[in-house]
């Protein structure tokens, strides 16, 4: 069950191991792992929130699940500022990747959010 849920957080880390290994490793920032370490702990965090919202009441997983994004994209503007403040060297670099990450994790998430609702 588990390796379901999280198929997508391999399937990037597979991706990304591969990039870094390859010539075009130059359009990663130096701490991507440490970006792809926060989203998948953000993406852990929101399938907690989602999971309470539809184990209670279902009522309340709209509740819920608004609560997981407003909270996605405060912890993400946090993570920016820190990074932009702690990595001096390629801030563009650095804002590219967590918003391409950022993309990449919010498809998935609404794509799954959406097979939800087809049985809600």
């Amino acid at each position: 069950m588990i390796l379901k849920k999280y198929a997508v957080s391999y399937v990037l880390f597979i991706v990304l191991f591969l990039v870094k290994l390859s010539p075009l490793q130059h359009v990663l920032h130096d701490k991507i792992w440490v970006i792809f370490a926060f989203f998948v702990a953000l993406d852990f965090l929101v399938k907690i929130l989602v999971e309470q919202g539809m184990a209670k009441k279902r009522e309340n997983f709209i509740q819920f699940y608004l609560t997981s994004v407003v909270l996605r994209f405060i912890l993400l503007l946090v993570f920016m500022g820190f990074g932009l403040f702690r990595y001096k060297e390629n801030q563009n670099l650095f804002v590219l990747n967590v918003f391409v990450l950022y993309l990449f994790f919010t498809i998935f998430e609404i794509s799954i959010l959406l097979s939800k609702l087809r049985r809600f």
